[in-house]
């Protein structure tokens, strides 16, 4: 939404001759544009979109001509989060390798996935239009200059015999690139993302707001119908499993099928897997007169915060 296209005409569609229906399968914090009108008008909607917060993302895929074995990982194929930030979740992903198209003789070895929050502009959430000159390959350049630290810093202990001699930084010659290449040539031979336009921010689920989403087919009006994973739908957090759900709500706003979701709400009593889940235990009671400190806020956690205590 980010672009410097020149505006065209302005149509307007009429119900019953252009459309009977809308399915506005859009992500949040584009919502609070483009349907800004509508909150106008029905307070209901107002409130279940302007309630949702969102946070850009910045992310890097780096293929690797060693396994994760010969980088000193000595454990399983990971999924790590709450690591340094920003980029403080790692997935192994070189599963994916046999279903990219590389070179038979010519291929990486393995595959690493990174991602995590990346700061807003100083003046916020940037409205849809024209951005200044160079707006998006200056946001790509910081994640690129955010992987170079990070790299540095944090690589060490994921990937201790990937280092290069004498320093805690990841030895580039490491990273794979068709036909090899210096350092520099491998390092920008990876993919770096900036994920700052509206439609890709993350939507968080931030403490009193998952009760204010709204559902596919309640979105205050009859006519339109709501999809995407910040919609309450059992899962109520960013991922593609919530996605399928919201889509699946649609589909049954629209036409009734299916009839019911399997994640989207707690286990029924009618459900076959019915007491079969046991329940958590309750937390040990805190004396009176017992000193509690402060909740310990942890990056990478506005979605499922544990409970840590300083």
């Amino acid at each position: 939404m980010y672009n410097d296209w020149p505006d065209r005409e302005t149509r307007t569609l009429k119900r019953g001759t252009d459309f009977d229906r809308v399915l506005l399968g859009v992500s949040v914090e584009a919502v609070k544009f483009i349907a800004a009108d509508l909150g106008k008008v029905n307070e209901k909607f107002k409130n279940g979109v302007e309630s949702q917060k969102t946070v850009r993302t910045q992310a890097m895929q780096l293929w690797a001509d060693k396994s994760l074995y010969d980088l000193g990982w000595q454990l399983p194929s990971p999924i790590i989060c709450s690591y340094g930030e920003p980029f403080d979740t790692w997935a192994d992903l070189s599963g994916l390798l046999e279903r990219e198209d590389w070179k038979r003789d010519d291929c990486p070895v393995s595959l690493a996935y990174f991602c995590g929050a990346m700061r807003d502009d100083a003046e916020g959430i940037i409205a849809p239009g024209k951005q200044p000159p160079n707006y998006l390959q200056d946001k790509y350049n910081d994640v690129k200059q955010n992987a170079r630290r990070w790299l540095s810093l944090y690589t060490g202990e994921l990937w201790p015999d990937g280092r290069r001699p004498g320093s805690s930084d990841l030895d580039y010659m490491l990273l794979h690139r068709d036909g090899g290449g210096s350092a520099q040539d491998r390092f920008d031979a990876q993919w770096f993302s900036a994920n700052v336009d509206l439609t890709a921010r993350y939507v968080l689920s931030l403490p009193g707001t998952v009760a204010k989403r709204l559902k596919a087919g309640d979105s205050g009006f009859d006519n339109l119908v709501l999809a995407g994973d910040w919609l309450h739908n059992g899962l109520n957090y960013g991922c593609v499993e919530s996605a399928v759900l919201g889509g699946l709500q649609a589909s049954r706003a629209i036409c009734s099928y299916p009839e019911k979701l399997f994640g989207e709400s707690d286990i029924p009593a009618t459900s076959p897997f019915a007491g079969t889940i046991s329940k958590a235990p309750a937390p040990p009671e805190v004396p009176q007169n017992a000193a509690v400190t402060g909740y310990v806020r942890r990056g990478g956690l506005d979605s499922a915060p544990g409970p840590w205590r300083s």
